[in-house]
Protein backbone atom coordinates (compact mmCIF):
# COMPACT_ATOMS: atom_id res chain seq x y z
CA UNK A 1 0.00 0.00 0.00
CA UNK A 2 1.42 3.81 -0.98
CA UNK A 3 1.59 6.60 1.12
CA UNK A 4 0.30 9.58 -0.71
CA UNK A 5 0.37 13.59 0.37
CA UNK A 6 -2.96 15.59 -0.39
CA UNK A 7 -2.85 19.25 -1.31
CA UNK A 8 -2.80 19.91 2.23
CA UNK A 9 0.16 17.88 3.08
CA UNK A 10 -2.04 15.09 4.96
CA UNK A 11 -1.13 11.39 4.54
CA UNK A 12 -2.95 8.59 3.98
CA UNK A 13 -2.76 5.44 3.22
CA UNK A 14 -3.91 4.16 -0.58
CA UNK A 15 -6.20 1.05 0.46
CA UNK A 16 -7.02 0.11 -3.18
CA UNK A 17 -7.84 0.89 -6.95
CA UNK A 18 -5.99 3.46 -8.97
CA UNK A 19 -6.67 6.88 -10.94
CA UNK A 20 -10.63 8.16 -9.92
CA UNK A 21 -11.17 5.55 -8.32
CA UNK A 22 -8.93 4.75 -4.95
CA UNK A 23 -9.44 4.72 -1.57
CA UNK A 24 -7.88 6.50 0.86
CA UNK A 25 -7.14 5.98 4.54
CA UNK A 26 -5.97 9.26 6.32
CA UNK A 27 -3.13 8.31 9.12
CA UNK A 28 -2.27 9.72 12.31
CA UNK A 29 1.27 11.49 11.95
CA UNK A 30 3.45 12.13 14.38
CA UNK A 31 6.24 15.16 13.99
CA UNK A 32 9.36 15.63 15.75
CA UNK A 33 11.53 18.42 15.78
CA UNK A 34 15.04 18.68 17.43
CA UNK A 35 15.13 22.00 18.02
CA UNK A 36 11.25 23.73 18.16
CA UNK A 37 9.91 20.56 19.87
CA UNK A 38 9.05 19.57 23.60
CA UNK A 39 8.27 16.02 25.05
CA UNK A 40 6.44 17.50 27.67
CA UNK A 41 4.38 19.65 26.33
CA UNK A 42 4.23 18.77 22.64
CA UNK A 43 1.16 17.22 21.13
CA UNK A 44 3.44 15.63 18.04
CA UNK A 45 1.56 18.26 15.89
CA UNK A 46 3.36 20.43 13.08
CA UNK A 47 2.68 23.27 15.02
CA UNK A 48 3.70 22.17 18.51
CA UNK A 49 6.24 18.53 17.61
CA UNK A 50 7.61 16.32 20.23
CA UNK A 51 11.32 16.95 20.66
CA UNK A 52 12.63 12.97 20.39
CA UNK A 53 12.10 10.11 17.99
CA UNK A 54 11.25 7.94 21.49
CA UNK A 55 8.67 10.41 22.35
CA UNK A 56 6.82 10.12 18.97
CA UNK A 57 6.72 6.14 19.21
CA UNK A 58 5.59 5.78 22.58
CA UNK A 59 2.79 7.77 21.19
CA UNK A 60 1.98 6.19 18.19
CA UNK A 61 0.00 3.27 18.02
CA UNK A 62 0.03 -0.09 17.04
CA UNK A 63 -0.88 0.34 13.37
CA UNK A 64 -1.17 2.80 10.16
CA UNK A 65 1.06 5.56 11.81
CA UNK A 66 3.71 7.90 10.28
CA UNK A 67 6.96 9.12 12.29
CA UNK A 68 7.94 12.62 10.81
CA UNK A 69 11.43 13.42 11.65
CA UNK A 70 12.04 17.14 11.36
CA UNK A 71 15.53 17.74 9.89
CA UNK A 72 18.45 17.03 13.21
CA UNK A 73 20.43 13.98 14.05
CA UNK A 74 18.35 11.33 16.26
CA UNK A 75 21.18 10.06 18.50
CA UNK A 76 18.82 7.91 20.27
CA UNK A 77 19.24 4.05 20.07
CA UNK A 78 14.96 3.45 19.24
CA UNK A 79 13.05 0.27 18.70
CA UNK A 80 10.30 -0.16 16.72
CA UNK A 81 7.73 -2.54 18.13
CA UNK A 82 4.54 -1.79 15.46
CA UNK A 83 3.06 -3.06 12.47
CA UNK A 84 2.58 -0.48 9.69
CA UNK A 85 4.68 2.15 11.02
CA UNK A 86 6.00 4.99 8.65
CA UNK A 87 9.37 7.32 9.47
CA UNK A 88 9.65 9.34 6.93
CA UNK A 89 11.45 12.72 6.60
CA UNK A 90 9.53 16.01 6.68
CA UNK A 91 8.37 17.60 3.82
CA UNK A 92 10.44 19.83 2.12
CA UNK A 93 13.42 18.39 4.14
CA UNK A 94 16.91 18.72 1.89
CA UNK A 95 18.17 15.22 1.18
CA UNK A 96 20.69 14.02 4.35
CA UNK A 97 18.87 16.71 7.15
CA UNK A 98 17.42 13.96 9.12
CA UNK A 99 20.33 11.52 10.29
CA UNK A 100 19.06 8.43 12.50
CA UNK A 101 21.32 6.56 14.79
CA UNK A 102 20.97 2.93 15.88
CA UNK A 103 17.46 2.02 14.82
CA UNK A 104 15.95 -1.68 16.09
CA UNK A 105 13.21 -3.00 14.74
CA UNK A 106 11.98 -5.72 16.82
CA UNK A 107 7.90 -7.28 16.86
CA UNK A 108 5.96 -9.60 15.67
CA UNK A 109 6.55 -11.96 12.53
CA UNK A 110 4.79 -10.55 9.26
CA UNK A 111 4.92 -6.49 10.46
CA UNK A 112 5.35 -4.45 7.75
CA UNK A 113 7.83 -1.08 8.47
CA UNK A 114 8.50 1.85 6.20
CA UNK A 115 11.61 3.69 6.24
CA UNK A 116 12.02 6.75 3.77
CA UNK A 117 14.07 9.94 2.69
CA UNK A 118 16.37 9.31 6.11
CA UNK A 119 19.99 8.86 6.48
CA UNK A 120 20.24 5.66 8.71
CA UNK A 121 23.19 4.93 10.85
CA UNK A 122 23.03 0.87 11.50
CA UNK A 123 19.88 -0.63 11.21
CA UNK A 124 19.14 -3.74 13.27
CA UNK A 125 16.13 -6.00 12.92
CA UNK A 126 15.86 -9.15 14.83
CA UNK A 127 12.08 -9.99 13.58
CA UNK A 128 11.19 -11.85 10.59
CA UNK A 129 9.32 -8.68 9.14
CA UNK A 130 8.49 -6.97 5.90
CA UNK A 131 10.58 -3.77 5.72
CA UNK A 132 10.47 -1.19 2.57
CA UNK A 133 13.25 1.23 2.59
CA UNK A 134 13.08 4.04 -0.04
CA UNK A 135 14.83 7.17 -0.62
CA UNK A 136 17.45 6.18 2.30
CA UNK A 137 20.94 6.56 3.08
CA UNK A 138 22.76 4.17 5.08
CA UNK A 139 26.20 5.01 6.62
CA UNK A 140 27.02 1.75 8.10
CA UNK A 141 25.14 -0.47 7.33
CA UNK A 142 22.18 -3.21 7.94
CA UNK A 143 22.38 -6.33 10.20
CA UNK A 144 19.16 -8.38 9.62
CA UNK A 145 19.00 -11.32 12.84
CA UNK A 146 15.82 -12.71 12.17
CA UNK A 147 15.19 -16.08 9.93
CA UNK A 148 13.30 -15.27 7.09
CA UNK A 149 11.76 -12.28 6.30
CA UNK A 150 11.82 -9.88 3.38
CA UNK A 151 13.51 -6.38 2.83
CA UNK A 152 13.40 -3.98 -0.08
CA UNK A 153 15.22 -1.20 -0.97
CA UNK A 154 13.94 1.48 -3.58
CA UNK A 155 16.43 4.56 -4.67
CA UNK A 156 18.58 3.63 -1.72
CA UNK A 157 22.72 4.49 -1.87
CA UNK A 158 24.37 1.70 0.14
CA UNK A 159 27.62 2.71 -0.33
CA UNK A 160 29.46 4.07 2.41
CA UNK A 161 30.80 1.77 4.68
CA UNK A 162 27.96 0.02 4.70
CA UNK A 163 28.43 -3.27 6.04
CA UNK A 164 25.14 -5.42 4.75
CA UNK A 165 24.88 -8.82 6.92
CA UNK A 166 21.53 -11.22 6.13
CA UNK A 167 19.97 -14.33 7.53
CA UNK A 168 19.28 -17.13 5.16
CA UNK A 169 15.32 -17.66 4.35
CA UNK A 170 14.67 -14.21 3.46
CA UNK A 171 14.32 -12.02 0.16
CA UNK A 172 16.16 -9.02 -0.16
CA UNK A 173 15.67 -6.52 -3.35
CA UNK A 174 17.23 -3.82 -4.65
CA UNK A 175 15.23 -1.40 -6.82
CA UNK A 176 17.62 1.82 -8.55
CA UNK A 177 20.21 1.40 -5.97
CA UNK A 178 23.78 2.42 -5.38
CA UNK A 179 25.49 -1.02 -3.29
CA UNK A 180 28.66 0.28 -4.71
CA UNK A 181 31.41 -2.23 -3.30
CA UNK A 182 29.34 -2.83 -0.02
CA UNK A 183 30.17 -6.41 1.88
CA UNK A 184 27.12 -8.51 1.87
CA UNK A 185 27.11 -11.25 4.13
CA UNK A 186 24.35 -14.37 5.10
CA UNK A 187 24.89 -15.77 8.13
CA UNK A 188 23.45 -19.58 7.98
CA UNK A 189 21.30 -19.90 11.06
Amino acid sequence: KALVRDADGKVSEQLFGSGSSTAYKYVTEWHVDQVGGNDTTGTGSPNNPYKTFTKALSMAGSANEVIVLHPGFYNENVTIPQNLITVTKAQGSIAGSVIVQNITITGTTGNLVRLDGIQLDTLICNSAITLYVKNCTFITGVNWTAIGGTIEYTNCDLTTGSLVNYTDNMQVYYQNCNIGNQTISTTTG
